[in-house]
């Protein structure tokens, strides 16, 4: 069963070395210490930690712009178990009930296909493509 909660600063050195791990490097643009806790004091910006059998299993950003959410990251410790698919359906309800979205959107490297199937998989349409550093990002989004 996976259980989200707001992040606790003490988290961040976890999310720190779950981003550094080779399968996760690179679809994202890892963050250092510094960044992370830096992001975490944003009025704007929301972390959720995603626990697993009350342990620290992954972790979601969100960036709150009005009634729309940026769905900046998500991070899964343990890749392949459904993990990061349940982690998101509680993020859509977390953005209804305590952020009172009517969408979520993100961007995502061409290339990073396993995440693409999932985010179609789970009702997310591409509405455009954009480039980053000479790589394609698709950009998708949900109305909630």
């Amino acid at each position: 069963m996976i259980k989200l909660a707001k992040s606790n600063v003490t988290e961040v050195d976890v999310f720190v070395a779950m981003e550094s791990t080779p399968d996760t490097a690179m679809y994202v643009l890892p963050y250092t210490r510094e960044k992370h806790l830096a992001e975490m004091v944003k009025d704007e910006v929301c972390y959720l930690t995603i626990y697993h059998r009350e342990r620290v299993a992954g972790f979601i950003i969100l960036a709150i712009e009005g009634s729309s959410v940026e769905f900046r990251r998500i991070v899964v410790h343990r890749k392949g178990l459904g993990t990061g698919q349940q982690a998101m359906q509680a993020m859509e309800e977390y953005c209804l009930r305590h952020l009172g979205a009517d969408r979520i959107w993100l961007d995502v490297f061409a290339e990073n296909e396993p995440g693409i199937h999932i985010y179609k998989k789970q009702g997310y349409q591409q509405f455009d493509v954009v480039e980053h550093n000479g790589r394609a990002l698709l950009l998708f989004e949900k109305k909630l």
